[in-house]
C-alpha cells in the first residue's frame, strides 16, 4: 500500500429528529413559521495508508452539525489490514452514542465501515458500505 494516498472520502447526511452525539443533545425546534426544523448531521469517512505502520491504515469520521458548519466531533484510529477498528463515544447524560467501525480486507483492496447513532437505547441513524480503495 505504501504512502500513496488511498482517495477514500465517503459522506452520507443521516438526518433524524433528535439525533445526538456524544458532545451533546440537539432536538427537532420550531423555526420562525412554526415547522419543525430537524438536526442533521453528515458523516465523512477518510481511510488512508498509515504514514509508519506497513499494511495499515488511519481513518478519520468526521461528524458535522450540517445547519450550524461545525464539526461535532473528529474520532482518529488505526487498525492492520485485516483487523477492525472501533469507535465509541458516549454521553450518558444525554443518553446518546455513536458507535463506529471500519476495516481494510487483507489485501488492502476493499474498506468496510458502519456508523451507528443511539439515543436512549434506539437506534435513530445507521450508514454502512464497502468501496474499493484506489491503488
Amino acid at each position: 500500500m505504501g504512502k500513496q494516498a488511498l482517495p477514500v472520502v465517503v459522506g452520507v447526511v443521516l438526518l433524524a429528529a433528535g439525533i445526538v452525539l456524544a458532545v451533546g443533545a440537539r432536538s427537532a425546534r420550531p423555526d420562525v413559521d412554526g415547522s419543525v426544523i430537524v438536526p442533521a448531521y453528515g458523516f465523512e469517512w477518510e481511510i488512508l495508508p498509515s504514514a509508519t505502520t506497513e499494511r495499515a491504515f488511519d481513518a478519520v469520521l468526521t461528524v458535522r452539525d450540517l445547519q450550524a458548519g461545525q464539526v461535532v466531533s473528529q474520532p482518529r484510529v488505526r487498525s492492520r489490514w485485516g483487523e477492525r477498528a472501533e469507535i465509541v463515544q458516549r454521553d450518558e447524560a444525554a443518553g446518546s452514542a455513536l458507535v463506529a467501525s471500519v476495516l481494510v480486507e487483507e489485501s488492502g483492496k476493499v474498506a468496510r465501515y458502519r456508523a451507528e447513532l443511539t439515543r436512549h437505547g434506539q437506534v435513530v441513524a445507521v450508514h454502512a458500505a464497502s468501496v474499493t480503495l484506489a491503488p
